[in-house]
């Protein structure tokens, strides 16, 4: 890709950051969105202040904004690491970056945890076996098992004894039959990574759906990432998502996601909520795309 196409894309892409709350309820309404508005909601309570609610928000906003511009990469949106094409460079997120270089400079220790944000480095350097982290796991998966009991009834089958190849032939299905349902086809099968594609209306891109799970799935947590790519264009080897035109996490745009991309690793309903998850947010995701590259 050009220099000239890259920084086009990086300014038809990086606005989406501006639309992160839109996505969140939108994903929200479709029934779909509940432990990752759980963690959004934790971490807001444990701000110190209003003020530092709205400038979690803030961040969050930058942080999908920079982390867009920036395609796909090589790029740190922590450190300020962005490619020279990119077209949105965050005035706020430069103010944090110097103020936790500042702390670090003046604590004399790089202890530190490297999130910029304080309420998330204060969440994340407090949550390792404290009471409260401990409460917030229990009270996570019980919204977890209760929303994909609440979808798909009492557990459908044992999954504690059933091998990974098993376990990803049932997840490779599952993603077939919901992803046909929004007009993505997958590509040819691969031994250990799944990808689906639709085109956009108005140029000759694809976006993709790449799921490279077959390692976690025995863990309980899914690996997932999405990618915008030339028309037809294919994902195969191992690390070829580098050449892509661009790429991003499912967090990256919706905070806490990550927690709805694991699951208890032997109930298969989990699992099955954990991929309708990102069907979803993969759908929501073109559509508003597609209107930003028309």
């Amino acid at each position: 890709m050009s220099e000239v196409e890259a920084k086009a894309l990086s300014r038809s892409l990086f606005p989406l950051g501006d639309q992160w709350s839109e996505i969140c309820a939108e994903l929200e309404q479709s029934g779909y969105g509940e432990t990752a508005k759980f963690f959004r909601e934790t971490l807001e309570k444990s701000a110190e202040s209003v003020v530092a609610v709205e400038q979690l928000r803030m961040y969050w906003r930058e942080y999908a904004k920079e982390r867009l511009a920036g395609l796909a990469g090589p790029l740190n949106v922590l450190k300020g690491k962005l490619p020279g094409f990119s077209q949105y460079r965050s005035s706020y997120l430069k103010g944090l970056r110097e103020k936790y270089s500042a702390e670090v400079e003046n604590t004399g220790t790089a202890t530190l945890s490297p999130q910029i944000e304080p309420t998330i480095r204060r969440f994340l350097d407090n949550s390792t076996g404290s009471p409260e982290f401990l409460i917030f796991i229990e009270q996570l998966e019980r919204i977890r098992r209760d929303r994909a009991g609440s979808l798909f009834g009492p557990p459908l089958r044992n999954f504690a004894e059933i091998g990974v190849d098993e376990r990803w032939r049932n997840l490779s299905e599952r993603y077939v039959i919901q992803f046909q349902s929004f007009g993505f086809k997958q590509d040819a099968p691969q031994a250990s990574k799944l990808v689906f594609r639709k085109a956009f209306t108005s140029c000759n891109r694809d976006f993709l759906f790449v799921d490279d799970s077959k390692d976690d799935v025995l863990f309980g947590r899914l690996r997932t990432q999405f990618a915008i790519v030339r028309s037809k264009m294919a994902i195969r080897a191992q690390g070829s998502m580098s050449s892509t035109a661009a790429t991003f996490n499912p967090e990256d745009i919706v905070p806490g996601f990550e927690v709805a991309s694991t699951f208890d690793k032997d109930a298969f309903e989990e699992l099955c909520l954990a991929i309708d998850s990102n069907v979803h947010l993969a759908d929501i995701l073109w559509r508003r795309i597609d209107n930003l590259l028309h």
